[in-house]
C-alpha cells in the first residue's frame, strides 16, 4: 500500500472493509469525510471520516473497519 492522503481518494474508487468484503464505492469527497454509496454490506449511504481509511492502493480504499 502506499503513502495516501485525502487527495488520493476520488469518486468512483471502490472501497472495501477490513476483512476484503467490497462495501461500496466513493461518491463524493469531503474536508473531513466522504461518501460511501451503498454497496452489498451497506444497505444506505455512508459518510467515512478519512481516519477510518487504513490504506489505498490503486482505485482502491481499504478500512479499518470490518463489514459487521
Amino acid at each position: 500500500m502506499i503513502q495516501w492522503n485525502r487527495q488520493n481518494l476520488h469518486p468512483r474508487m471502490r472501497v472495501y472493509s477490513s476483512n476484503g468484503e467490497h462495501i461500496g464505492h466513493i461518491a463524493a469527497t469531503y474536508a473531513d469525510s466522504f461518501l460511501v454509496h451503498k454497496g452489498y454490506f451497506l444497505p444506505t449511504d455512508h459518510y467515512i471520516p478519512y481516519g477510518m481509511v487504513s490504506g489505498v492502493e490503486e482505485d482502491q480504499v481499504r478500512l479499518s473497519l470490518d463489514s459487521e
